[in-house]
């Protein structure tokens, strides 16, 4: 009686093993992540920098903005932004 059930438990144990043992494979979800703001946002830097002010960009806007890190949103070096708006 002992072997038979210990050879049941093991067989319940395998059996639990196996890749798709619930009928279904598991794939996790992707994440909800807001997209982070960019250039064409806004009209203008004066926007951008009111946002700011505000704590309305969060981390990931101000890197997408400021993409040289050299604290100019938008700008190439030497030119003033003028973006249009995207509709």
């Amino acid at each position: 009686m002992k072997r038979i059930a210990i050879t049941v438990l093991a067989a319940l144990l395998l059996a639990g093993c196996g890749e798709a043992s619930t009928g279904y494979d598991y794939v996790a979800e992707p994440r909800r992540v807001p997209k982070p703001r960019i250039c064409s946002d806004y009209t203008n830097a004066r926007q951008i920098e009111r946002n700011e002010r505000t704590g309305k960009l969060s981390r990931d806007d101000r890197q997408w903005l400021d993409m040289d890190g050299d604290g100019r949103y938008c700008e190439e070096p030497g030119v003033e932004w003028k973006g249009e708006q995207a509709q």
